[in-house]
């Protein structure tokens, strides 16, 4: 696992810059404030459309199906607070890793591909609960479609680097099912094959 040297313009005051008026939305109606179904915070269309990838990665497993490498900040351990340090590692130090957070029953994930910015996703998760963020560019962001685990009219609050943020059930994935969304993004990069994606 190799520590990569932040730069100026980090990864991630780019996704701050991103999801800052959606964050500026929920605490303007409350910590405990949800967007209404079908709206987000700002009273946005969540209505899930395509999500376009200019320049799609072609898929990486190796020959003999082994883990490739990934760049991600995570959630300290020690600090329980998001760390912008980026690592690089295979996948099987990351789950290591992932796994040592999830005993603490609250994190939030950043993973991108060594070799580019864009496309990266973050995984946030309370308990055995998820929401997975996809960024393709500086100013993009979609959030996959959930896979049922929780009602709709329920809302879930999880870590977005340092801030409690509020969705709606409609967003919400199981944790295990989400770390194989990851998992998946790692070894294919094809994002269209990972889920529907509503754009914010």
């Amino acid at each position: 696992m190799v520590e990569i040297p932040a730069e100026k313009d980090t990864r991630h005051s780019k996704i701050r810059c991103i999801l800052d008026p959606f964050l500026r939305g929920q605490s303007d109606s409350g910590p405990s404030a949800a967007p209404s179904e079908g709206t987000d915070a700002e009273g946005f269309d969540r209505a899930p459309r395509p999500v376009q990838v200019a320049g799609a990665i072609p898929g990486r497993s190796g020959p003999g199906g082994e883990d490739m490498a990934a760049v991600w900040s995570m959630t300290s351990q020690e600090s329980g607070r998001f760390s912008p340090v980026e690592k690089r590692s295979d996948l099987s130090d990351l789950t290591r890793e992932f796994n040592e957070l999830r005993s603490h029953g609250r994190g939030y994930l950043e993973i991108r591909m060594p070799d580019s910015v864009f496309p990266q996703l973050t995984l946030s998760f309370s308990d055995d609960l998820a929401v997975i963020h996809l960024f393709t560019d500086e100013s993009s962001v979609s959030l996959l479609t959930g896979d049922g685990v929780s009602p709709t009219e329920v809302t879930v609050d999880v870590p977005v680097m340092d801030d409690l943020v509020t969705f709606t059930g409609n967003f919400v994935l199981g944790v295990d099912h989400a770390w194989e969304v990851v998992q998946n993004f790692t070894q294919t990069q094809r994002i269209e094959e990972l889920g529907e994606w509503c754009e914010l």
